[in-house]
C-alpha cells in the first residue's frame, strides 16, 4: 500500500471522528437549551387548545402580560390581553382545569382593582 494514500486516509478518518465528536458535544451541551437560559426567556406558552388540526388558541405570557392568541395556518390574532399579572395569577392560569373561567376571573379582578 502507498504511504501517502494511507496517511491521507488516516487524516480523513481522524477529521470525520473529530466532526462527529464536535457535533455530539454541541448537541448534548447546547447552551440555547440550557435549563438556566430557558427560565430566563421572556416568552412562555402557558397553554394551547386545539380547535381544529390547523387552528389553535394559545395563552402566552410575555413581560407580565398574558395574551390570548388565535392561531391559524395563515394568521395570528390577539383576542384578549391581561396586563400586570403577578406570578400567582399566572400560576392560576397554568394550573386551572377551565382556562376560560380562570381568564375571565382574572380579567374581572383587574377591572375591579
Amino acid at each position: 500500500m502507498n504511504a501517502p494514500f494511507l496517511s491521507t486516509f488516516l487524516y480523513l478518518i481522524f477529521f470525520v471522528f473529530l466532526i462527529g465528536f464536535i457535533a455530539y458535544f454541541l448537541k448534548k451541551y447546547n447552551p440555547i437549551n440550557s435549563p438556566i437560559l430557558l427560565k430566563q426567556r421572556y416568552l412562555r406558552v402557558i397553554n394551547r387548545i386545539s380547535l381544529t388540526p390547523k387552528s389553535h388558541l394559545y395563552i402566552v405570557c410575555y413581560e407580565n402580560k398574558v395574551k390570548l392568541l388565535g392561531v391559524t395556518e395563515n394568521n395570528i390574532t390577539i383576542i384578549d390581553t391581561l396586563e400586570n399579572l403577578t406570578e400567582n395569577e399566572i400560576e392560576l392560569l397554568n394550573t386551572s382545569p377551565n382556562l376560560g373561567e380562570a381568564f375571565n376571573k382574572l380579567k374581572g379582578n383587574l377591572r375591579k382593582g
